[in-house]
C-alpha cells in the first residue's frame, strides 16, 4: 500500500483524505463543530472587513489632512511674502488653521501607525490558523485544513 490512493468519489489520485478536489471525507461530519467553525469564520470575516475599513479611512484622512496642510502653508507663505490672496483671512487665522491641521496630522499619523495593533486586519482560518485574507479563495473550503468555511 503506497502513500497515494484514489478518491472513492471522484477517482482523483490523492495523498490522504479529505480530497482536495471534491472534498470527500470518510469520517462523519460533526454538524455542531462545523456550524461553530462557520460561525467563527463569519465573525472573523466581519471583524476583518470592519478593521480594514477603519485602516483605509484613517489613511484617507491622513492624505486629505496633508493636502489641506499644504494649501494652508501655501497661503501662509504668500501672505508672508506680502501677496494678499483673495478670500482668506488674516495671518493669525492662517496660523490657527495650520496649527489645527498639524495637530490633526500628528494624531492621524499616530493612529495609522498603531492601527494594525489596535484593529488587526488578518483573517485566519478558525481551525488551522492559515491566513486567508492573503489568499484568493476560489472555493468555500480552507486550503490548509479543507474544512467548509461558508
Amino acid at each position: 500500500m503506497g502513500l497515494l490512493m484514489k478518491c472513492p468519489q471522484c477517482s482523483n489520485t490523492i495523498g490522504g483524505l479529505p480530497c482536495p478536489n471534491c472534498h470527500y471525507s470518510d469520517k462523519p461530519a460533526d454538524d455542531a463543530q462545523d456550524l461553530a467553525l462557520r460561525e467563527d469564520y463569519r465573525r472573523r470575516k466581519e471583524l476583518h472587513v470592519r478593521n480594514y475599513a477603519i485602516w483605509m479611512w484613517l489613511l484617507f484622512a491622513l492624505v486629505a489632512d496633508s493636502f489641506f496642510l499644504m494649501i494652508v502653508g501655501w497661503f501662509f507663505r504668500r501672505r508672508r511674502w506680502g501677496v494678499q490672496p483673495a478670500g482668506f483671512g488674516t495671518s493669525f487665522e492662517l496660523e490657527i488653521a495650520s496649527l489645527v491641521l498639524i495637530v490633526a496630522w500628528i494624531g492621524l499619523a499616530v493612529a495609522v501607525t498603531r492601527c494594525k495593533r489596535w484593529f488587526p486586519t488578518e483573517l485566519n482560518c478558525p481551525s488551522c490558523n492559515v491566513r486567508l485574507d492573503e489568499l484568493k479563495l476560489e472555493s468555500e473550503y480552507c486550503p490548509g485544513c479543507n474544512i467548509k468555511l461558508w
